[in-house]
């Protein structure tokens, strides 16, 4: 996703990814979406990406299994949701 945005946007960093999402084609901008969708969703546990999370938290010990419950599974929705507002901009 960020080699394909990267190289439509004009640059790698952050600021020149925001900068050049404007003139990146929608089509583009939809497949970067969906790409990031697929990823973040993936990280979030969401159906039917989510077959590593039931045999993760038995596995891990208690203070990992509560982080993965508080923080990672949730990493994934923000990941998504900074990635659409904040680099791709409104369409």
């Amino acid at each position: 996703m960020f080699a394909l945005f990267a190289a439509q946007a004009g640059g790698e960093t952050f600021a020149a990814l925001r900068a050049g999402a404007q003139e990146v084609s929608p089509v583009v901008r939809g497949l970067v979406f969906v790409l990031v969708a697929a990823a973040f969703a993936s990280k979030a546990g969401a159906v039917p990406l989510h077959a590593w999370l039931p045999r993760a938290h038995p596995e891990a010990p208690s203070p990992v299994s509560a982080l993965m419950s508080a923080a990672m599974v949730n990493l994934g929705i923000y990941g998504i949701v900074r990635v659409d507002l904040r680099l791709l901009g409104h369409p």
